[in-house]
C-alpha cells in the first residue's frame, strides 16, 4: 500500500516516506480507486502508474471519480493530483 518505495529498499522514514503516503490516501480519494487494486486496466500494478500516465498524456482529469467531478471544478481536482 502507503510505504514509499525508498522505505522498503533501505528501511528509513522520513518526512518524503510520509508525504507518499499522504500522497496515495489522496490519490485513493480523488480516483476512487485502491492504491492495488487497479483491476479495471491490469497493465497497471498501482495507483500510481496509473495516475502518472493520464497525468504525462495531459488528460488527468480522466482518472478521477465521477462523483468527485459533478460537484468540484477541474482546477481544483488538477491542484490535488499535482500534489
Amino acid at each position: 500500500g502507503y510505504m514509499a518505495p525508498e522505505y522498503t529498499m533501505h528501511g528509513k522514514l522520513s518526512t518524503k516516506t510520509d508525504v507518499y503516503g499522504f500522497v496515495v490516501v489522496l490519490l485513493e480519494i480523488v480516483c476512487g480507486i485502491k492504491n492495488i487494486d487497479v483491476k479495471l486496466l491490469p497493465e497497471y500494478q498501482t495507483l500510481l502508474e496509473l495516475v502518472w500516465r493520464f497525468y504525462t498524456r495531459g488528460n488527468i482529469v480522466d482518472v478521477v471519480d465521477i462523483a468527485i467531478i459533478e460537484y468540484c471544478p477541474k482546477e481544483y481536482i488538477s491542484n490535488c493530483v499535482h500534489v
